[in-house]
């Protein structure tokens, strides 16, 4: 039996930056939540204390995702702590800031391990999860990005792996039907920790609220979780810059 009532999103990478600002949307919108973490400890649980703050049940997981058994593992530990996932949220990402002119500096080393954690965990997890998500009817959103979309971002590597997680998404679309839908969000640059190889946007966007920013890619997340048109189906957030638009989006 379901050790909560509420239905339980799974967020990955959700202490810090864009996850937590996920956590937080899903809390409001009477989610659980579920976060992992690698490093980001004391953000984390800071995470998760905001959250219980207000009510909503929520714990922190640690887990590296780079390696092929932490999905399984991960699924254990939060399926015995909550008894069921409605949502998975494969926001988790790694990257290393390599213009793409410098192919040399982009080692194999550095290859696998961005592509182990962006592209190998989000599928893992997923195949981790389906068990649950099939009971629930549930929904994944795989945080991909702008990068995803067009040659650019922190580096190659980054960007592959981005643009294979879009199709990752459409393939997943297809194994989990009927049961599961499968959505992937595209963020264009934001203003978190993420290591960035310029600083355009943020010139552009000036003294842009940080926070309303990623706040609104989340609404966009719970958009993708509510609205059972969406699936296969790739959601962009940049303001409009991918395409060349001036000003803003909103």
């Amino acid at each position: 039996m379901p050790t909560t009532a509420a239905p339980l999103a799974l967020i990955t990478g959700g202490g810090t930056g864009l996850g937590r600002a996920m956590a937080l949307r899903l809390g409001e919108a009477g989610f659980a939540i579920a976060l992992t973490y690698r490093h980001s400890v004391a953000d984390a649980l800071n995470t998760v204390a905001t959250l219980e703050g207000l009510g909503v049940p929520a714990a922190a997981f640690a887990t590296d995702l780079a390696l092929p058994e932490a999905p399984d593992r991960l699924l254990g530990e939060v399926t015995e702590r909550f008894g069921r996932v409605d949502v998975l949220v494969n926001n988790a990402a790694e990257t290393e800031v390599i213009p793409f002119h410098d192919l040399a500096s982009l080692t194999a080393a550095t290859w696998d391990r961005i592509l182990e954690t962006d592209l190998r965990a989000p599928f893992l997890c997923a195949r981790a999860a389906a068990p649950w998500l099939r009971d629930a009817g549930g929904v994944i959103v795989n945080i991909s990005s702008t990068a995803g979309l067009a040659p650019r971002g922190s580096s190659i590597a980054y960007s592959v792996a981005k643009s294979a997680l879009v199709h990752l998404t459409e393939c997943l679309a297809v194994a989990f039907e009927p049961d599961v839908r499968v959505v992937a969000v595209a963020p264009g640059a934001m203003p978190t920790r993420w290591p960035s190889p310029t600083s355009a946007v943020a010139e552009a966007d000036g003294a842009a609220d940080a926070d309303g920013m990623l706040r609104s890619v989340a609404d966009l997340v719970l958009v993708a979780i509510q609205n059972r048109a969406l699936n296969g189906s790739v959601l962009v957030a940049d303001r409009g810059l991918l395409v060349g638009a001036s000003g803003s989006a909103g």
